[in-house]
This record gives structure tokens, C-alpha cells and sequence, in this order.
């Protein structure tokens, strides 16, 4: 029997390592401040090393976004998925 708590962990894991499909997640070289609607499924850190910007990366179903880290929406939205 697999145990969903356990699965979900696995997925996010991988998800926060590869991005979507298991691909390699670009840097963020642009950032915003608008809000996302869709259901963020993982986020991950990015550190500035240049050409890449600070951000937070939102992976949804379909693709994943690049936010300001400061931005108060993001603030809520990490600590809502931790």
C-alpha cells in the first residue's frame, strides 16, 4: 500500500529539483510582482548569480513563474505551502 503523504513528499521533492517534466529550470532573468491565480504545486529559491535575478520560482500543472521575493503575496504564498 503506498502511503499518499509519503508520495506527495516524493513528488515535491522531484518537482523542486527538476522543475516540470523533470527538466532543468531555467534562471530567472525577469521578475513580478503580479499575483498567481493558478494552483502553485512547489516553489524553490533562486539565488542571484548573474545573468539570473533573486526570485521565487511557482511550479503550477503547466509551467512555472518567476516572483519577487519581498512581494507580500509571495511571502503568504510560501508560507501557506511549507
Amino acid at each position: 500500500m503506498i502511503n499518499t503523504g509519503s508520495l506527495q513528499k516524493t513528488l515535491k521533492i522531484f518537482v523542486l529539483c527538476c522543475g516540470p517534466v523533470g527538466k532543468p529550470t531555467e534562471c530567472c532573468t525577469k521578475v513580478s510582482s503580479t499575483e498567481i491565480t493558478e494552483e502553485v504545486l512547489a516553489f524553490r529559491v533562486e539565488v542571484a548569480q548573474p545573468p539570473c535575478l533573486p526570485a521565487i520560482i511557482f511550479y503550477t500543472k503547466d509551467d512555472y513563474y518567476c516572483a519577487q521575493i519581498r512581494a507580500p503575496w509571495v511571502i503568504e504564498k510560501t508560507a501557506a505551502i511549507r
